[in-house]
């Protein structure tokens, strides 16, 4: 079996997110304020912050499979902290070890796919975008499950969907035991193959490198908060008058319309260069967090969410293309870790003001706070790709640049 089919088995298993509908719902009804719960996101963002880099030179100097692997189970022992341990400790401790799990698959899962489409013989960007589309409909089927089986047993199903979530993710685990590792490829030895050197190369790539560079920037311009959207799109349907039998049907659509998408991103090459895509797509994510911070009619929440929902990973094969085409093998995981590292720090900081709106302005507000910083940010990005030149396309076929 090839790596990419492993890949798209363990991204579908991997995804099975039984318990993600009904996650803050069942934080809610043990005493966890929504504070908590926003805040609770920090931790994951300050733990993946903290070991992204160290993961990265990991997997580099020893195996991305290895990493991978690592990763699958500490994001399922995750879940099963805050499933034993029901309190804001427990949360805390699920996000931190959520941000680790992270941590170990950032750059790991892209570059050992990258290695592996190089060695097939295959589009990186489709193949990429499949594996994102396989993780969506993973969701899809997960949350589906997860609305049947909440409308027949209510309540007490949402222990038996969390257990089920740690089940798919250790046999992802397990697929992913499978893999083939690649060995790097040294185009100059005489760098040398430490760690020390690997950190230093990937840190003078992303500053001296203007495309690498300025992607890493428009990342942290551009976060479209999909952890912070999953918190709080629940209390607001309800309080818009959604009923609760949608909240599981209109996430599972809006994942199946994210799963087209993110699979045909490459189309977007066809129409629009690198900065347009960056700034379209953002400005619409911002549309829908500003629509449903201010409508309260039911039918335009459930719209903007789909909006949102579909949009949010749409970029992400188109991105990661550009970066990898930049990047040597032997330093892929470390730069691409080193890439997120910046975006994490800005995450934190980005949640931290979420939660400081939510405390002090309800959810409302702290949609409309995440709309502006969109605009704002997208509008940076488009002006910062203008400046650089960075506006080519990569043909998925030849991987030249024109």
């Amino acid at each position: 079996m090839k790596n990419s089919t492993r890949f798209y088995i363990a991204g579908f298993l991997r995804n099975l997110y039984f318990y993600l509908p009904i996650f803050t719902l069942f934080l809610l009804d043990r005493g966890i304020t929504m504070e908590a719960v926003v805040f609770s996101q920090t931790f994951y963002s300050l733990m993946q912050f903290i070991a992204e880099v160290p993961t990265g030179l990991f997997a580099d100097r020893y195996s991305q499979k290895t990493s991978i692997v690592i990763g699958y189970f500490i994001e399922a022992l995750g879940i099963a902290a805050v499933l034993l341990s029901p309190t804001t400790g427990g949360l805390y401790l699920c996000y931190a070890l959520g941000g680790l799990s992270m941590a170990f698959l950032s750059g790991s899962e892209e570059a050992l796919l990258y290695e592996s489409a190089k060695r097939e013989r295959v589009s990186y960007q489709k193949s990429y975008g499949k594996f994102l589309a396989l993780q969506t409909w993973g969701m899809v089927a997960g949350t589906m499950l997860a609305g049947l089986a909440t409308q027949i047993y209510g309540e007490s199903s949402y222990v038996w969907l969390m257990i089920g979530t740690v089940v798919a993710l250790g046999i992802s685990a397990l697929v992913s035991f499978f893999h083939t590792s690649y060995p790097a490829v040294i185009d100059d030895p005489t760098v040398g193959s430490g760690m020390f050197n690997m950190l230093k190369r990937s840190m003078v790539l992303i500053r001296k490198n203007d495309t690498v560079f300025n992607l890493t920037i428009a990342a942290t311009l551009t976060l479209g908060g999909e952890y912070y959207l999953l918190s709080v799109y629940q209390p607001v349907f309800i309080e818009s008058g959604v009923p609760t039998a949608l909240l599981g049907v209109t996430f599972s659509v809006g994942l199946a319309l994210s799963a087209f998408l993110v699979h045909r991103s490459d189309l977007f090459e066809r129409y629009f260069t690198l900065d347009k895509i960056i700034l379209f797509v953002t400005l619409a994510i911002a549309v829908g967090y500003a629509a449903l911070g201010f409508s309260h009619n039911p039918f335009v929440v459930v719209i903007a969410f789909l909006l949102l929902r579909s949009l949010l990973e749409v970029t992400s094969p188109i991105t990661s293309d550009y970066i990898n085409e930049h990047v040597p093998s032997d330093i892929r995981s470390t730069t691409l870790s080193g890439i997120s590292l910046v975006s994490r720090l800005a995450a934190v900081l980005q949640r931290i003001l979420l939660t400081v709106a939510v405390a002090y302005g309800g959810v409302r507000l702290s949609l409309v706070s995440q709309s502006v910083y969109l605009v704002i940010g997208g509008l940076l990005a488009f002006w910062l790709f203008r400046r650089c030149g960075c506006v080519h396309r990569i043909h998925p076929r030849t991987k030249s640049v024109v």
